[in-house]
């Protein structure tokens, strides 16, 4: 047991000599169970459970605070034969006429302008707005073609105007899984019903996807 004392005496003041080598000479140290007595772990070498808990739940929660907020759900209610429905966040109204089958609006993420651009774009957009599906209410299949068609109506604001260098110029579109399509007059009844300080989008539409849509320009 002496000798064991005199190794430990002689291992600890070589380590305060040689701050560098502690971390060399405490794993050789574990190594040898008889002399492990002798070594007393500094604090910066042991972490306790407590603490590590509280650095897992931390960055579990910063991963929860950059994770992107789900699109809020539209809240819909029938009017006659007309299920109307509402993103207030978005500021979004869908109405779907009967389709022969109950029908749910179902708001889905838009993805990011930045990844959602193409070469061959009709107009650039330049506000995301919504996506969203109309999705059959008992087996959650997912409807293309409307007849009579759904009518989408999209609030716009005095930024998009200003967006768009006027009001003349602003223009509301979908993401056809290529490139952005303008609503047009012809195709989609498309008109625009307010002032330079803000207003609403109307189009009609016969068929539809999980399209995102924007305003631009």
């Amino acid at each position: 047991m002496g000798n064991i004392n005199r190794i430990c005496r002689g291992a600890q003041e070589s380590a305060a000599r040689r701050p560098m080598l502690l971390s060399a000479f405490l794993i050789a140290i574990m190594a040898l169970s008889p002399l492990a007595a002798c070594v007393t772990p500094t604090p910066e070498a042991v972490q306790e459970p407590e603490a590590v808990q509280e650095s897992e739940a931390a960055q579990e929660m910063e991963q929860v605070a950059e994770a992107p907020s789900a699109p809020s759900p539209f809240v819909c209610e029938e009017l006659g034969e007309e299920l109307v429905c509402k993103a207030e966040e978005e500021r979004v109204t869908v109405v779907v006429p009967w389709q022969g089958r109950k029908v749910q609006v179902e708001n889905l993420p838009p993805g990011t302008l930045e990844e959602l651009w193409s070469d061959k774009d009709e107009f650039k957009a330049d506000r995301l707005v919504i996506n969203f599906e109309v999705v059959d209410a008992a087996n959650y299949e997912i409807i293309n073609t409307f007849g009579p068609p759904m009518q989408l109506e999209v609030v716009y604001t005095a930024e998009d105007v200003a967006n768009a260098n006027g009001l003349e110029n602003l223009v509301l579109g979908f993401w056809n899984d290529e490139y952005w399509v303008a609503f047009t007059k012809e195709k989609h009844e498309s008109v625009l019903e307010g002032h330079s300080d803000g207003g609403i989008g109307i189009v009609r539409i016969p068929s539809w996807g999980d399209r995102p849509i924007a305003w631009g320009h």
